[in-house]
């Protein structure tokens, strides 16, 4: 999770944080992830849909900004991976959310669950 009301640049954030995964776990650092762009809402509302969109950019992944499975409000851009193309080496998704506003809390979830459910089904293959 990466704070979008945080001073620092969205991409030192995920630098930082990929890094004191990696000290604290090996095992963790090669987990399956995605990533939420936290309180959205207390975000500069002028540079907000920039921010996300040059973030996504600097992963080398593609801006989406539509209509999606999930139900993510397309208001924003964000960056969603097809299930059956999954590639566990990257963030299965990345898209904003607000826990206070309840913005994208239930299609957070269900994307989670479903990429849960595919590392399962792919375990026991």
């Amino acid at each position: 999770m990466l704070d979008m009301a945080n001073y620092r640049p969205l991409e030192e954030q995920y630098r930082v944080l990929k890094e004191e995964i990696a000290k604290f776990s090996d095992r963790l650092k090669d987990r399956n992830y995605a990533i939420a762009l936290t309180r959205v809402d207390a975000a500069s509302v002028d540079d907000v849909d920039e921010r996300i969109e040059e973030f996504i950019k600097s992963l080398d992944k593609k801006v989406d900004k539509k209509d999606n499975i999930y139900k993510f409000l397309d208001k924003y851009p964000m960056h969603i991976q097809d299930i059956d193309d999954y590639d566990s080496a990257e963030p299965f998704f990345i898209a904003p959310i607000s826990s206070v506003v309840r913005l994208n809390i239930d299609p957070f979830k269900y994307a989670l669950l479903e990429v849960v459910n595919h590392v399962k089904e792919s375990q026991e293959d």
